[in-house]
């Protein structure tokens, strides 16, 4: 039997593609996992250290706050469906080699999430009274124009991190999240040992907003 006959080729092709999906999948599954695991475990080491350097009212404060700045909530909630729609076009695009029009679909995402965190950023600013007086929040307008700020650019972040989803490269993806992760964990002690409180935490979500953005389009280049 002639091993390299166009028939032998076919024959040994499925077997390697199998091959490459349970490879891929395992890889993606275990990276998945890691990047869980550290979003758990690292919450659950700096909430009693941010408790220690607020009063209670500013801890509930932030916990309301915290609320906007999840941009998972946002980003596939509040956008129509178009966040996941990242995810399927890019796979498609990337899957016959189109980069072109995935560079198309970037761009319109980023057209479309600066005018979605403009009217964000409006309707946060017009409901203030009204969201602050059922929760019962007050002083706390400063870190609440920043939380929005913060969470108009993270939906940004989320669009350019949907690539690396789309193509199936987890690895990349859970290792981008880790590293804004461990900035931000920096940014949360380095601004509640200077003494900034409230405001700090909020100063703090913008700018690891935009240091997540920076990191994911400085990666997907």
């Amino acid at each position: 039997m002639n091993l390299d006959s166009p028939s032998s080729h076919k024959d040994r092709q499925p077997g390697t593609l199998q091959g490459e999906f349970t490879k891929r999948l395992v890889t993606n599954t275990l990276f998945n996992l890691l990047g869980r695991s550290w979003s758990f475990v690292l919450a659950l080491v700096l909430t009693p250290y941010i408790l220690a350097h607020l009063d209670v009212r500013e801890f509930g404060t932030w916990v309301v706050l915290s609320i906007f700045i999840s941009s998972s909530a946002s980003f596939n909630l509040l956008d129509f469906g178009l966040g996941s729609s990242f995810v399927k076009h890019i796979a498609e695009f990337n899957t016959h080699g189109d980069f072109g029009r995935i560079n198309r679909v970037l761009f319109s995402g980023l057209v479309f999430y600066g005018v979605f965190g403009i009217l964000l950023l409006a309707i946060g600013l017009l409901l203030e009274n009204l969201l602050f007086e059922l929760f019962h929040v007050s002083g706390a307008s400063l870190a609440y124009l920043l939380v929005l700020l913060s969470w108009a650019v993270s939906n940004v972040a989320v669009m350019f991190l949907s690539v690396f989803k789309g193509v199936q490269r987890m690895d990349t993806s859970n290792s981008l999240e880790i590293k804004i992760s461990i900035a931000s964990a920096i940014g949360v002690i380095m601004f509640l040992e200077a003494g900034w409180g409230l405001s700090g935490l909020a100063m703090n979500a913008l700018v690891n907003a935009c240091f997540a953005t920076l990191l994911a389009w400085w990666t997907l280049r």
